[in-house]
């Protein structure tokens, strides 16, 4: 089984050059530990559906950590986050084991997975 998430999941301060901020009611803190919550209860919700679960996360231009300075495409909100779920998933391998959170090499912005015999390549519109 396969969750790709290729979406706006941060709305952070550096997008539409910050005029975005004023609209939303979470910090851009709570917003990642947010979107790791509902990450790993998404997975919690298919984990016991499948022998094998791909989680594939890329960032998209809203998940970007900043614009100010070139960094590359792995500097990101939702990537940030899903490292998180990831090392969590380490501690219990007896549930999550059968589990992989796949996130881009931090030099792209992209990936292409093996999702059983598909070869997919997971992006976020800007890209």
């Amino acid at each position: 089984m396969h969750l790709p998430i290729p979406v706006n999941c941060i709305e952070d301060n550096q997008s539409q050059s910050s005029r975005n901020m004023m609209r939303v009611d979470l910090t851009i803190t709570k917003q990642v530990d947010l979107f790791g919550v509902l990450l790993y209860e998404a997975i919690r919700g298919y984990v016991d559906l499948t022998d094998e679960l791909i989680v594939s996360i890329v960032n998209s231009s809203h998940d970007q950590a900043q614009r100010s300075q070139n960094t590359n495409p792995g500097d990101g909100w939702a990537t940030k986050a899903a490292h998180s779920v990831r090392r969590g998933h380490k501690l219990n391998p007896v549930a999550f084991g059968h589990v992989t959170v796949n996130t881009p090499d931090p030099e792209l912005g992209y990936m292409t997975v093996a999702v059983g015999d598909t070869v997919v390549t997971i992006a976020h519109g800007h890209q």
